[in-house]
């Protein structure tokens, strides 16, 4: 019959590829949806949040493609519009309530980082890429804690700031490495880096956190040998506690995979291993990061089926990192770039300057190519979870400092963030290790 002809032809016309026109359309429905439910309804559905959290997130990836920029960029953007400061149809209630979808979800991003301390990948790289970790961190750490003892900030302030400017964005790095397929020499340095960056920078932390809660602490009255022994005692645990207990799950994963017959049974056991060892670190006070770096590296270097399990992982996981980063973009408050004053601004150009230089010195040191020498630092610039997170911690157990500390380093982040992951982008471009064909991917209007 003709209405079927012409209804099976309108179908076909739907399958064309989307057009910006159709983007527009779609993000007013999602949005205008979310108004209805906000506003009219008085809240959000916690599964509708999920929903738009998701699907707004993921059209707006797609637009920001035209303008050739990573969508991990265009997720940030997507949950800054409808977080808290800019729309209001997340509350900081809602973004509360479905954070452990961010925490899920950096966990097993950091499983995949820790994935690349396997050792033939690690021999493969070089030893040498210890020394480029470890002077990326210096750099960061010696110039922005000088900045700020210029400024006039305390030592104990100018230590801890210096100590959170040496972390990289685990999640914004390797989302931008698998967004583009890069390949060569910078990306396998970068991931090695950044591996090694997230531990020495949780090291370096925690031992400073320490010296500065005991310094803090013998102000207000004298401390004893077993009081400073606990303070001493304290990064130590945190630390290599962490790291022991993520190898003895990890350990426990490779004896649990052996006995599965499906991958999906693999998949399940690695996903609830992740999970598990997220929440046993936190309610032992050890470092989730730490503690899932550990499991990751233990997998995929014990197991015979760790790499396989790893990959399929991968295939599951492009909605939970969807939704870590446009929670993530709900969480910044714009509010704070306006208190970030020139003590923030100094932050922001030391951090970057002393990756630089730190990266261009090992590198060279190392006798590495010019690209990796002239590009490594611009792509260690993103950061966000981490930093967010120590920052935090400052802020809980010491108030007297955790304000300044906050404040200069959550203003920071929302810049870091959306400018970020374009800087690593343009270093691997500029470096030639993506393929054109995924340089070139915004779709044709």
């Amino acid at each position: 019959m003709a209405w079927l002809e012409k209804l099976r032809l309108f179908l076909r016309g739907l399958r064309r590829f989307p057009q910006a026109g159709d983007f527009v359309v779609i993000i007013g429905v999602i949005l205008l949806l979310g108004f209805i439910a906000s506003y009219f309804l008085s809240r959000m559905d916690s599964v509708m949040a999920v929903a738009v959290v998701l699907l707004f997130g993921l059209v707006m990836g797609e637009l920001v493609q035209w303008l050739k920029v990573p969508k991990v960029t265009g997720y940030l953007v997507a949950g800054i519009l409808i977080g808290p400061s800019v729309l209001g149809l997340m509350t900081a209630e809602m973004v509360g309530n479905v954070r452990v979808i961010s925490e899920i979800t950096l966990g097993l991003i950091i499983l995949a980082i820790g994935a690349e301390f396997e050792l033939k990948h690690f021999i493969s790289v070089g030893p040498k890429v210890i020394y480029l970790a470890l002077a990326e961190v210096l750099g960061a750490f010696l110039l922005v804690g000088s900045a700020m003892l210029l400024f006039g900030l305390p030592l104990p302030v100018a230590l801890l700031i210096g100590a959170i400017a040496t972390a990289t964005a685990p999640a914004a790095t390797l989302m931008v490495v698998r967004e583009y397929r890069s390949r060569g020499r910078l990306t396998d340095l970068l991931l090695a880096v950044v591996a090694l960056n997230n531990i020495l920078c949780l090291m370096l932390f925690h031992t400073v956190f320490a010296f500065t809660k005991m310094s803090v602490a013998a102000r207000a009255q004298p401390l004893d040998l077993a009081a400073r022994a606990g303070y001493l005692f304290e990064p130590v645990w945190m630390i290599f506690g962490s790291l022991l207990f993520g190898m003895l799950v990890g350990y426990a994963l490779n004896l649990w995979e052996q006995a599965t017959k499906s991958d999906h049974e693999q998949l399940m056991v690695v996903l609830g291993g992740v999970l598990f060892s997220v929440g046993a670190a936190a309610t032992f006070h050890l470092s989730p990061l730490l503690t899932t770096m550990a499991v990751g590296a233990t997998v995929v270097n014990i197991s015979a089926k760790g790499k396989k399990v790893l990959d399929i992982l991968r295939l599951t996981d492009p909605p939970f990192y969807v939704a870590f980063f446009v929670i993530s973009g709900a969480m910044l408050h714009l509010d704070l770039l306006a208190k970030i004053g020139l003590v923030g601004l100094a932050y922001l150009f030391a951090r970057a300057l002393g990756k630089a230089a730190g990266a261009y010195c090992g590198a060279r040191l190392n006798a590495e190519a010019a690209p990796v020498q002239k590009f490594l630092g611009l792509s260690l610039i993103p950061q966000a979870g981490v930093a967010i997170g120590v920052a935090m911690a400052v802020e809980a157990k010491l108030p007297e400092i955790g304000a300044v500390v906050i404040t200069i380093v959550l203003s920071s982040v929302i810049i870091y963030e959306l400018v970020g992951p374009y800087l690593t982008k343009l270093a691997l471009a500029l470096a030639g290790e993506i393929p054109k064909k995924y340089l070139d991917n915004a779709p044709a209007a």
